[in-house]
């Protein structure tokens, strides 16, 4: 048996996530699926980008990862099949590979040779009719030398990292979770120590907590979560609300005292 995962913007008003599960289950019956999420905010590859790199450590070795979050569907942009670190993705060569490339091992990338696929593909809905039977194939064995010619040149997406300036590192809110909680491009190994002060919104918070629970209701606070990336949370509330910003919003943070 073989995991394979789905990570969409498809949401769950419409088919779209049957219609994907049930291709991958025709085509490879003996798989598990496993729904990731299909909340990724509609068409936001930056931040299907970082999810995807944080998911990937806690499957096995051999899973095959499918993300169709793909505002350009149907035109000229090619789909990916990557072995990285171990596990497969099928994915839209749009940026979403960005982070998993920096973060892990790649072994081989390729652009999925889509002539095969042309008479029978709808023009809007290639998840279902071109990233579900590649991953079908590689789920059964399926080289990726088989599939189309290694590449490269995938697309990257800039400034997707916090960056370091004179008066510290500078990155932006990617995430808004369902409790408020503003996901930073701040990662923990770019501050040392826990004297460390946030700059959001025109407000600061000064020192790290450990837990969403280290302060009173209703405190504006800062902390690093489970996937390491800096938080700005508010505690027993929404920090969203509270601050009245989401993704994009500018994000400076600096330890006060050296490492």
């Amino acid at each position: 048996m073989v995991v394979i995962t789905l990570m969409t913007d498809f949401g769950h008003s419409a088919p779209y996530v049957g219609q994907l599960k049930g291709r991958l289950l025709t085509l490879c019956p003996s798989a598990q699926v496993i729904d990731l999420t299909h909340d990724v905010p509609p068409m936001d590859v930056r931040a299907a980008a970082l999810m995807m790199a944080d998911y990937q450590p806690w499957f096995p070795k051999g899973t095959v990862h499918c993300a169709v979050v793909d505002p350009g569907v149907g035109t000229a942009r090619r789909i990916l099949a990557a072995d990285i670190g171990g596990a497969h993705y099928v994915l839209p060569d749009n940026g979403l590979i960005t982070e998993l490339a920096r973060r892990g091992h790649v072994q081989r990338v390729i652009a999925v040779n889509l002539e095969r696929f042309r008479a029978t593909a709808s023009a809007t809905f290639h998840g279902r009719d071109i990233i579900a039977p590649v991953a079908a194939e590689i789920a059964q064995g399926t080289l990726l030398p088989e599939l189309g010619p290694t590449i490269r040149d995938w697309v990257q997406l800039p400034g997707l990292i916090a960056h370091a300036e004179a008066d510290g590192w500078h990155g932006h809110v990617w995430l808004a979770d369902r409790f408020g909680n503003l996901l930073t491009t701040i990662r923990r190994e770019q501050l040392a120590g826990e004297s460390v002060q946030v700059h959001v919104a025109g407000r600061t918070i000064s020192g790290l907590q450990t837990t969403y629970g280290d302060r009173p209701p209703g405190e504006l606070i800062a902390l690093f979560g489970s996937s390491n990336y800096l938080e700005v949370a508010v505690v027993q509330g929404s920090a969203a609300d509270v601050l009245g910003v989401g993704p994009g919003t500018p994000v400076t943070a600096f330890a006060l005292s050296a490492p």
